[in-house]
This record gives C-alpha cells, sequence and structure tokens, in this order.
C-alpha cells in the first residue's frame, strides 16, 4: 500500500518578507511642510497650495485655488511678478527676499514646472531682524570701543605730561639736594615712575580690548629673543642679588611671531618674577620647541600665589594682599594673556604660596627648528 506524501502547507511569511509600506502621497507630504508651496499653470493660476500658503496669504485654501496669483496682495508687487516670469521664460531657478507693506521678509525660490511654477515660500521676518539688530548691536559696540580708546589715550596723554616732567624735574633736583632730604626725592621719583608705568599699562590694556592691535608676524629665532631678555634684566637682578638663569632646546628655534608683542610677554613675564622673588630666590627663562608647540617659562622662587587667588589672575587690577598691591597694579598678566592669546598662545600659571611661580606660555601653531644656527 501506498502512502500519499503530506500536503505541503503554506508558510507564514518572513518579516523581513512582507510587502514594504506605500509612500505617502507627493500632497500629503506637501500639506505638512512648514513652509508655504505653492503651484500656478500657466495661466498663473493656483493649482495647489498647502496649508501654510494659506495661512500665509490669510485666506481659506477652498477660495485660493484657481485664483491668479497677480491678483493676490502678497504676489501683486511689480519685481516678484517680473522675476517669476523671468524663471518660466528662461526656464531656470529663481530665488529672491520679498519685502511686503508690512515689514515682513519672505524668501521666495520659483521653480518652472512643465506648464507653471511651483513657489517655496519661507517667512524669514525674525531671522532677518535678529540679523538686523547683531549687526546694530556689533556697530554700537565697535562706537563704544573706539570712544573707549579715545578717551583712554586722552586721559594717559593728559597725565603722562605731567608726570614726565616731574620725574625730569627730580632728576635735575636730586643732585642739589642735601642727603638728609635724597630718601623722599627718590620716594617721589618712584612713585612718578610706578604712576606711570600704571597709566602705561592701562592704555596698553585698552588698545588691546579694543582690538587696535594686529601682530606683524616675523621669521625669529626664539632663543635669541630669550637670551637677549635676559641680558637686559641682568643689572637688576644682580642689583636685588636674584640669580637669572637662562636654559633653551634646542640651542637655537626659528618661529613666526610679533616680536614686539613677544618682547612685550618676555618683559613683562620676567619683570613680575624679579618684583616678587626676593634676594638670594632665583628666576629662570626657558625656551622650549618641539614639533607641535613652543614653549616658554619663566620661573621664579618668589613669594608663590595663594591658591585661592589663582582663578582671579587674570583680570585686571586684581591683586592678592596688601603687599602684592605695593609691587603692582594687577594689569601684568592681564596684559600678557591679551598678547599670547593674539598670537594665537595660551597662558598657564602654577604657583604655590611661599615656594614660588611658574609661568608658562604656549604657542601651537608647529615650529621651524633650526638645524643650521646662522652663528655657527
Amino acid at each position: 500500500m501506498s502512502v500519499s506524501p503530506p500536503e505541503s502547507q503554506p508558510s507564514a511569511p518572513c518579516p523581513e518578507q512582507a510587502a514594504p509600506t506605500s509612500e505617502p502621497p507627493l500632497p500629503a507630504l506637501l500639506d505638512h511642510l512648514t513652509d508655504a508651496f505653492l503651484t500656478v499653470d500657466a495661466d498663473w493660476r493656483l493649482t495647489y497650495l498647502n496649508p501654510s500658503a494659506a495661512a500665509l496669504l490669510d485666506r481659506p485654501r477652498e477660495e485660493l485655488r484657481g485664483a491668479r496669483l497677480w491678483d493676490l496682495p502678497l504676489f501683486s508687487r511689480a519685481p516678484l511678478r517680473s522675476r517669476c516670469t523671468s524663471a518660466v521664460a528662461e526656464d531656470c531657478t529663481a530665488k529672491f527676499t520679498l519685502h511686503t507693506a508690512s515689514d515682513r521678509a519672505l524668501d521666495v525660490r520659483a521653480y518652472p514646472l512643465a506648464r507653471g511654477l511651483a513657489l517655496f515660500v519661507e517667512d524669514v521676518t525674525d531671522r532677518v531682524a535678529a540679523r538686523r539688530a547683531l549687526e546694530a548691536a556689533k556697530e554700537d559696540a565697535e562706537r563704544a570701543n573706539e570712544r573707549k580708546a579715545t578717551f583712554f589715550s586722552n586721559v594717559t596723554h593728559d597725565l603722562r605730561t605731567p608726570l614726565t616732567s616731574i620725574i625730569g624735574s627730580v632728576e635735575m633736583l636730586a643732585p642739589h639736594v642735601p642727603d638728609a632730604h635724597q630718601d623722599s626725592v627718590q620716594r617721589i621719583e618712584r612713585s612718578a615712575q610706578r604712576l606711570l608705568a600704571t597709566i602705561n599699562s592701562v592704555l596698553n590694556l585698552s588698545k588691546l580690548e579694543t582690538g587696535a592691535v594686529t601682530p606683524d608676524w616675523e621669521r625669529i629665532d626664539l632663543a635669541d629673543e630669550v637670551l637677549g631678555t635676559a641680558e637686559i634684566f641682568r643689572p637688576q637682578a644682580a642689583e636685588q642679588n636674584i640669580s637669572l638663569n637662562t636654559e633653551v632646546n634646542p640651542p637655537h628655534i626659528a618661529v613666526d611671531l610679533d616680536p614686539t608683542l613677544l618682547h612685550r610677554i618676555l618683559d613683562n613675564l620676567v619683570s613680575n618674577a624679579l618684583k616678587f622673588t626676593d634676594a638670594g630666590g632665583t628666576v629662570t627663562l626657558r625656551a622650549q620647541a618641539t614639533e607641535a608647540a613652543v614653549v616658554l617659562k619663566v620661573a621664579d622662587t618668589g613669594v608663590g600665589i595663594d591658591e585661592a587667588f589663582l582663578p582671579h589672575l587674570f583680570e585686571s587690577f586684581a591683586r592678592g594682599d596688601e603687599a602684592d598691591a605695593q609691587r603692582g597694579s594687577g594689569l601684568g598678566l592681564p596684559i600678557t594673556k591679551r598678547l599670547t592669546e593674539l598670537m594665537g598662545g595660551t597662558i598657564h600659571v602654577e604657583s604655590e604660596s611661599g615656594v614660588g611661580t611658574t609661568v608658562t606660555v604656549r604657542f601651537t601653531r608647529s615650529p621651524h627648528i633650526c638645524k643650521d644656527s646662522p652663528h655657527d
């Protein structure tokens, strides 16, 4: 007896074999656009508009279908009509901004069709208003900076002139003043010099903040600059009984920087280090270079900076305690930071009260390391 094979049962469709979901029709997608979209035929009559277009025109869709485009107040302007007719005649896309009588700004994009035109209209009123407000604020800020720069320039000039006269007069009188009053003469001169230095710092900071200073790039030997700075300050260090050391590696480093701005950075850092280091201490200038960065370090064994004051170190006129107030104006490091950033660098300070301070200036652009020294 033969046995018939069992009838095959239809297998259940695999999930991955299920029929794909049909795409929603194009009008349904257009109806959900936030931008206004409408089409016109060859007679410039509306054949389709989405709800956003009806809202823009402030009329029901049913009333608008079949209406002539140029009969609608929003599209009745001659420039818009000219742009649209040109797009159809030349078969090219037209893009322009339409400013309405109610101060609305509309970005219009017109696309030619086989028989007619499609229009996308985006309301950019808020965007245009924000851009104008930003431009106005920028202009106001620039004018304020110009007034600020002019004010500081005038004030510093008015103060520097009599101060310079005072310093010159004191220097002329000093040889003729009895020894018993020489201390008073020196105090007058030191006070005037300190005030003059503060005025110059305020002016320099003002110029930096108003963008009046721009780098003048040159290829320089960083090692030479560091060694040269040390030689300038060596007499002052010797007078204060402070050891002034230098370390450069490699011995010659070619890099593109503004030499004038670099000199101000070095002068500020070394001057600060000497100012806050007592007799018997050490100040060390280091220049290092790798393929990725150029690094300047000025380290001292001075009084150090209290940890609580470190976050405020680069604030203008910020000074730690009464002793610091007697030694400086609080502008040296803020100016140094702005000069460093102006040349694309960074500055970092590590310090421990009673131990010393190390200031690190890093320029991240890759330096060219001189292998053949011009001095060899």
